[in-house]
C-alpha cells in the first residue's frame, strides 16, 4: 500500500546544505535542546523535525507493518549465497580482514515486499550495508546499523556509525534503476545532537504516512537527558518566479573532452567538501580513479585562471576545476589551493586508510595520499 504521492521518490536531489531553524509552536515543539540540526540535500523539499507526543509515536508504531518493509530471516543457504555475493565485491584487504574475523558479513535478511536482501558489513567502528538482488551484490555501500528501516515505497534510512549512539545522523536512500552499477542513490541526510534509542522494544525509527518517526534522548547543556519523540516531515519547496527550479541540476552536464578512455567529466564540482567516506557513500563509482585523474592531467592543457584551472581537452572542449580549499580532519579550513578526492586507495598506515587525491596550486599539479577524514572537493565522471 503506497502512501507517498507519486512525486515523493523524485523529491530528493543531493546538491546543497539546508539548515532549518524550527520555531516552537503550540504543543509540537521543535527540538529546543538540540545544539545542531542540519539537513543536507533534499533539494526539492524542506525537511522539518517536530517533537511530538508519546501517543503520536505509539500510533505510528501500531501501523509499522503497514508502512515499513519487514526484515525477515532467511534459511542458511540463501544467507550464505548473499554473503558470498558481497564477499566477491570486497577488496583484498577487506577479504583478509574477513578471514581473520576483523570484518563481519552479518545481520543478513530479506525485505520480502521488495525482494531485496541486505547484508551488513561490520568493521572496526563502522557498520555499513549492501543490498543483494538476484544473487548480485550492489557496488555501493550504504549506512546500515540495527536502526535501519525501509519504507514500502522504496526509501531506506540507515544510521552513521556502528550503532548511532552518540548522535542522530540519518542517511536517506532510494533504490534506482537496477541496470545501473550502483542501485542506491543518496537522497539526503539529517543530523542532530540527540541520539537514538529504542522504546518499549520497538525500533527507534518507523515510517508512517510519508513521515519518518524517531525517538531517543535530547541532551541538555546541563548533561540531563530527556526522551523525546520526533516526526520528520517533508514539505514541498515552492519554485522561484517563472516556475523554474534554481537548482544547479539544470546546468549540470558531462563533457566529452576527447580523452582516449572516453571518460566524460562533469562540468561542475559537487557543492561542499566531503570526507572520503562520505564521498564514496554519496557518489560510488562516479568518483574518478587516480588513473582517470592522471589521464585528465596528461591529455589536456591546464591553464590557471586566477581561482583554479581551465582544462582544455584534445577536442577543444573544456571544464573548470576551482581551487576550493579543504578542511583538515580537525575542521581547520585551508584556502587557496585545490584538493580533489580520487576513488583509489593508497596505503594502510597505522590502521588509518589513506587515499590518493589531486592537489594543485598556481604552479603545480600533483598527486599524493591523504587521510580519509580530510574534507576535499569532488568532481564526478561518467563512462561513455
Amino acid at each position: 500500500m503506497c502512501i507517498f504521492v507519486a512525486d515523493f521518490l523524485n523529491i530528493f536531489q543531493m546538491k546543497k546544505f539546508i539548515v532549518i531553524a524550527i520555531v516552537m509552536v503550540a504543543t509540537h515543539l521543535s527540538c529546543p535542546q538540540l545544539q545542531a540540526q542540519i539537513f543536507r540535500g533534499f533539494d526539492s523539499y524542506s525537511v522539518k523535525d517536530e517533537v511530538i507526543t508519546e501517543q503520536e509515536w505509539t500510533e505510528a508504531v501500531k501501523h509499522r507493518a503497514e508502512y515499513n518493509c519487514i526484515r525477515d530471516t532467511m534459511n542458511w543457504h540463501k544467507r550464505k549465497a548473499a554473503e558470498v555475493a558481497v564477499f566477491e565485491t570486497l577488496g583484498d584487504e577487506d577479504k583478509t580482514a574477513y578471514v581473520w574475523t576483523d570484518l563481519w558479513l552479518t545481520n543478513i535478511g530479506m525485505f520480502v515486499e521488495r525482494n531485496e536482501t541486505i547484508v551488513e558489513i561490520w568493521h572496526a567502528n563502522d557498520m555499513e550495508a549492501v543490498f543483494v538482488e538476484n544473487g548480485v551484490a550492489d557496488t555501493c555501500r550504504i549506512a546500515g546499523s540495527d536502526f535501519g528501516v525501509y519504507s514500502k515505497d522504496g526509501i531506506f534510512v540507515g544510521c552513521e556509525g556502528f550503532d548511532c549512539d552518540n548522535h542522530v545522523h540519518l542517511y536517506f536512500y532510494q533504490h534506482v534503476d537496477s541496470s545501473a552499477q550502483c542501485h542506491i542513490h543518496l537522497l539526503g541526510e539529517y543530523v542532530c545532537s540527540a541520539y537514538l534509542q529504542n522504546y518499549n522494544d520497538e525500533n527507534a525509527l518507523a515510517w508512517y504516512k510519508g513521515s519518518l518517526y524517531w525517538t531517543g534522548f535530547d541532551l541538555h547543556p546541563s548533561g540531563k537527558e530527556t526522551r523525546t519523540f520526533h516526526k520528520l516531515s517533508f514539505l514541498s519547496s515552492p519554485a522561484p518566479e517563472g516556475g523554474k527550479s534554481s537548482s544547479k541540476s539544470e546546468t549540470k552536464s558531462y563533457i566529452d573532452l576527447g580523452l582516449p578512455s572516453g571518460t566524460l567529466w562533469c562540468n561542475q564540482s559537487e557543492e561542499g567538501l566531503y570526507t572520503h567516506d562520505d564521498a564514496v557513500i554519496r557518489f560510488g563509482d562516479a568518483l574518478p580513479t587516480t588513473e582517470q585523474w592522471k589521464e585528465l592531467q596528461n591529455s589536456c592543457q591546464w591553464t590557471w585562471n586566477g581561482n583554479g584551472y581551465k582544462i582544455v581537452g584534445p577536442n577543444g572542449a573544456s571544464i573548470i576545476l576551482p581551487a576550493a580549499g579543504r578542511h583538515l580532519c580537525d575542521g581547520t579550513p585551508e584556502r587557496g589551493s585545490g584538493y580533489y578526492w580520487s576513488a583509489s586507495p593508497f596505503v594502510k598506515d597505522n590502521l588509518i586508510l589513506t587515499f590518493d587525491n589531486l592537489f594543485f596550486t598556481t604552479s603545480i599539479v600533483m598527486f599524493y595520499y591523504s587521510s580519509s577524514c580530510n574534507q576535499y572537493s569532488v568532481r564526478l565522471i561518467q563512462m561513455q
